[in-house]
């Protein structure tokens, strides 16, 4: 296959990773209201340009998804037999920190922390409702070539929650740095829209 095949089948036209956009719908958490350990606060004066977080996610792993399979052996080699359909593994999400940010650098920090506090109270050790701490995120590859919003690939991320907010690494000898951390969320399954 020539170059010149290549470029004119795909020229400009391939999906660039570093052209995205992350939606959190922070209005459908139900327990992001209440009171917890974290303390009674207002939760949306940290929820940066109404949940679409893209400017501040420096870097987004879409989800996979897999099926599972058992062997099945009746006479002769033995068979793959897939037995249900599962969407693997969690959604990583590096977040960098600007001065500007609602609530200051530890505004978005913060929301992960009461958000994560919401699910269980590690004071009480309250568990809430499931339905209660889930909402959805929406993740979409932006066409850079238009002038128009569009999305050619964009997927709806069921039943997120935070599982797990990463260190933030602290150092002199890191003086050309910035402040970032990876905040890992659960999810049941995803679809496209």
């Amino acid at each position: 296959m020539s170059l010149d095949r290549v470029l004119e089948k795909l020229g400009s036209k391939l999906i660039r990773t570093s052209h995205y956009e992350v939606h959190i719908n922070f209005g459908g958490i139900k327990t992001l209201n209440g009171g917890n350990a974290s303390g009674a606060i207002n939760v949306f004066e940290y929820v940066p340009d109404n949940g679409y977080l893209s400017m501040y996610a420096e870097t987004v792993n879409l989800p996979g998804r897999q099926t599972l399979s058992k062997a099945n052996t009746t006479h002769g080699a033995s068979r793959e037999i897939a037995y249900e359909a599962a969407f693997s593994g969690e959604i990583s999400i590096t977040f960098r920190y600007t001065y500007d940010m609602p609530g200051m650098a530890a505004g978005l920090r913060r929301l992960f922390d009461y958000w994560m506090d919401s699910t269980s109270d590690p004071v009480s050790g309250q568990v809430n409702y499931y339905y209660d701490y889930i909402t959805n995120m929406d993740i979409g590859l932006v066409d850079a070539t238009s002038d128009q919003w569009s999305a050619p690939f964009a997927i709806r991320v069921n039943e997120i929650y935070p599982k797990s907010i990463s260190d933030i690494e602290l150092g002199h000898a890191m003086g050309e740095d910035y402040l970032r951390n990876t905040v890992t969320f659960a999810y049941r399954d995803y679809e496209y829209f």
